[in-house]
């Protein structure tokens, strides 16, 4: 995309998507993140132990880097997969500009179908990306 000319990139992933959308964030050209019930190396290690390169990747200093990305969190309280309070912790981690959607109930896959969602999150990449670009 870099070599055609793109501009503001944003990016959108749920669950291990989400993880690596967050991770993504430190490539210069994506400017907005939307993490949608983000999983983490522990958790995602926990379930696919073969997956080594989890141990390599430092998803803290990823959301940590004060680089004007803007990154949104959405998560559901109901998720059993990944918990809500994780999310918490890595939007309190993250600078600004940034963003946190806790939505009541749902599970771990709920909100990646949820139009609302869909929309809200798409507006929220939209309105970040034109900001970028101004």
């Amino acid at each position: 995309l870099d070599a055609r000319g793109a501009g503001p990139l944003g990016v959108r992933g749920s669950s291990l998507g989400g993880f690596l959308a967050l991770h993504a964030s430190a490539h210069p050209k994506v400017r907005a993140v939307v993490a949608i019930c983000p999983a983490n190396n522990l958790g995602l290690l926990n379930r696919y132990p073969e997956y080594e390169w989890l141990r390599e990747v430092d998803l803290r200093g990823a959301i940590t880097r004060p680089d004007g990305a803007a990154r949104g969190y959405w998560h559901a309280r109901g998720d059993e997969v990944v918990p809500w309070a994780l999310t918490m912790a890595l939007h309190q981690a993250t600078p600004q500009p940034r963003h946190l959607h806790i939505a009541m109930g749902g599970d771990h896959r709920s909100l990646q179908h949820d139009p609302r969602i869909q929309a809200d999150t798409v507006a929220w990449l939209a309105a970040n990306l034109r900001d970028a670009a101004a």
